[in-house]
């Protein structure tokens, strides 16, 4: 009896493994702090949006525990920039994280909203145009094709999506860049996934398989000039603390309260 207590008292001294977080989800939680911390007041204009930046945030980060390389990874972080609604701020991916690299998906299709209403209702997509050499036989897409459904899934749920990966905090708004946020892959879907549509015609429903290019891109070399500076006989002991599109945020420990913005 003696010993079969003294085996359980020495298993239970065994120190058990912790379970640790991975160093990009540090990072995240980080990043996703300091946007709080920096531009708290700016999230508000999520209000509009069914999702909370909360919510979003804990989607995310889901997602990025899931992610199996850096351009999984990169991915995710370009929807972080795509639902946080500033307009100064931007992602800008490294070549090992830029999950498009030089190319940009093409499709032989395009998807415009019939009419944008105020109240910020979702429209009825149609079909703009089909390019009749990437599709095999006559049957295909044609220009004023009612879009039904995306791989399955229904236009109003891709629409209620976008929005929530719209910068702009309008649903309005985000109806007009649809098509675009779907093609840089924001949404659901990216260059890895088949794609599929249906449409509706004269009453009729038609199913296609949409054929993906992936175009490649020149990029510009970046314009360093414009980066911000410190300058600390403008603005005595600030430091930079954040650096955004067209945003420079300076502060000081001596002024805690004091933000400079340029």
């Amino acid at each position: 009896m003696k010993k079969s207590m003294v085996i359980v008292l020495f298993l239970l001294l065994i120190p058990r493994p912790t379970v640790e977080a991975k160093p990009i989800l540090e990072l995240y939680d980080k990043y996703m702090a300091e946007i709080s911390r920096l531009d708290g007041d700016g999230l508000l204009v999520r209000r509009n949006k069914a999702l909370s930046w909360a919510s979003i945030a804990g989607q995310l980060r889901v997602e990025l525990d899931k992610a199996q390389t850096p351009e999984e990874i990169g991915r995710i972080f370009a929807r972080v920039d795509a639902a946080y609604p500033n307009l100064h701020a931007h992602i800008n991916l490294s070549p090992k994280y830029d999950y498009r690299g030089k190319t940009r998906v093409g499709l032989p299709i395009s998807v415009y909203p019939e009419e944008i209403k105020e109240d910020g209702s979702i429209p009825t997509f149609r079909i703009g145009g089909a390019r009749k050499e990437f599709f095999s036989t006559d049957l295909r897409p044609k220009s004023g094709d009612v879009l039904l459904s995306i791989n399955g899934r229904t236009i109003q749920e891709w629409a209620k999506e976008n929005i929530e990966f719209c910068k702009y905090p309008l649903a309005s708004q985000c109806h007009i860049e649809f098509f675009r946020n779907f093609k840089m892959e924001l949404l659901s879907w990216n260059r890895s996934q088949k794609l599929s549509i249906d449409v509706l015609r004269k009453g009729e429903t038609l199913s296609f398989s949409v054929p993906i290019t992936l175009d490649e891109v020149s990029k510009a070399p970046h314009d360093n000039t414009q980066t911000c500076r410190v300058e600390n006989e403008r603005y005595l002991n600030f430091q930079l603390a954040y650096e955004g599109r067209n945003l420079c945020a300076y502060e000081s420990k001596n002024h805690p309260a004091v933000a400079v913005l340029r």
